[in-house]
């Protein structure tokens, strides 16, 4: 994979950061059911390779290229005040154990997220504070329901975000 990120300050209170991420995924699993299978024959669907094997084995590969990117603006005003504005996409790949536990035997596939969010920071010497809204457009969301993990259908999640942090005397 490919990976920048950088932060830069066009001023003194203006500050941009950028970040972009490429990352090749490969993923291969094959369940066998029997003794000495063979592979019988094998298709190709949206991108990725299916084998059908007799004695009840299957087989799947997956390659794809997956992009995730950061886009961030701030402002820093007076007294502490810093709104932002932030814009991103990002990936999840599933691990072994969400794969080793689906209904149907078949490896999930990654998890995207298109996000955007806007808020306002304040802080001083000892505390901070963060107010946010956010909106994320899931594809493919891993999740776990029904006894098994399994892609969900496209959702969309908004919501306030607020920290507060403190350090103690």
């Amino acid at each position: 994979g490919i990976y920048f990120y950088d932060d830069w300050y066009l001023s003194s209170s203006d500050r941009v950061l950028v970040g972009a991420r490429r990352q090749r995924y490969d993923q291969t699993s094959q369940t066998i059911y029997g003794a000495n299978p063979s592979y019988t024959s094998s298709y190709v669907w949206q991108g990725v390779t299916y084998s059908s094997v007799s004695d009840g084995a299957y087989g799947h590969q997956a390659r794809e290229y997956l992009n995730a990117y950061e886009l961030q603006y701030s402002k820093k005003l007076a007294n502490g005040f810093e709104p932002y504005i932030k814009q991103g996409n990002s990936f999840r790949l599933p691990t072994a154990d969400d794969n080793g536990l689906t209904s149907t035997g078949q490896p999930l596939k990654p998890q995207i997220s298109h996000d955007q969010e806007i808020g306002v920071k304040w802080q001083n010497t000892q505390s901070q504070i963060k107010l946010s809204l956010f909106k994320s457009e899931l594809t493919d969301e891993i999740v776990f329901s029904g006894g098994a993990n399994k892609n969900e259908v496209p959702t969309s999640k908004k919501g306030l975000d607020a920290s507060a942090s403190s350090k103690l005397n």
